[in-house]
């Protein structure tokens, strides 16, 4: 399958890389630096773009079949999410499909104690996200919104997929993320989903 990855250059962006071409899915990877991207691979195309500046990726998303996207905010840059989501929306073609990584405790996963906690600490983050979120729901593109729980580095393991009890201290790998993306390729059409341990 055809894929570009936005935001690959990322912990998570670098394992979902990982995982398609060990599953031999051709990937177009954008970064803002390529030198932040090591992998090399025969179906690897490393491509320097900035999502905020949709001139700069204009035309490379015609060719793919699923766009991914795993852009993230940093505490202290202003924040891209919704921005980026809007200018690939923007550039996408019919029969393409979207996965996005946003996170637990965007828009109605918002209760409980993690997720107050969580838009306590990172509000603006989280508004974005929320943002992110509707502009994908009410767009007509194909999705698959994923909300993981705080990401770590941990190895793959068992996870919940769905309408998922986190408990007050969740969290879910990077691994097993990256694990939903590839079943995401051509399942959970225009569902939003909770992904934790």
């Amino acid at each position: 399958m055809r894929t570009v990855v936005f935001g690959a250059s990322g912990t998570t962006g670098k394992e979902i890389l990982r995982q398609l071409l060990d599953q031999h899915h051709e990937v177009t990877a954008i970064t803002r630096n390529s030198d932040h991207i090591s992998l090399n691979h025969d179906l690897l195309n490393v491509v320097e773009a900035d999502v905020t500046n949709p001139e700069s990726f204009a035309g490379i998303l015609s060719h793919a079949e699923v766009i991914i996207s795993a852009l993230g905010n940093s505490i202290l840059a202003k924040p891209v999410c919704a921005t980026g989501i809007s200018n690939i929306i923007d550039n996408m073609v019919s029969d393409q499909k979207l996965i996005v990584i946003s996170a637990y405790g965007a828009n109605d996963s918002n209760s409980g104690f993690y997720a107050k906690i969580l838009r306590l600490g990172l509000n603006r983050q989280m508004r974005d996200k929320d943002q992110m979120e509707d502009l994908i729901t009410q767009s007509e593109v194909n999705y698959t919104i994923i909300r993981p729980t705080r990401l770590t580095t941990g190895e793959a393991g068992s996870y919940q997929v769905g309408d998922v009890d986190v408990g007050m201290f969740p969290s879910i790998s990077v691994t097993n993320v990256a694990d939903l993306v590839i079943k995401s390729l051509d399942h959970y059409d225009r569902q939003v989903i909770a992904i934790t341990q």
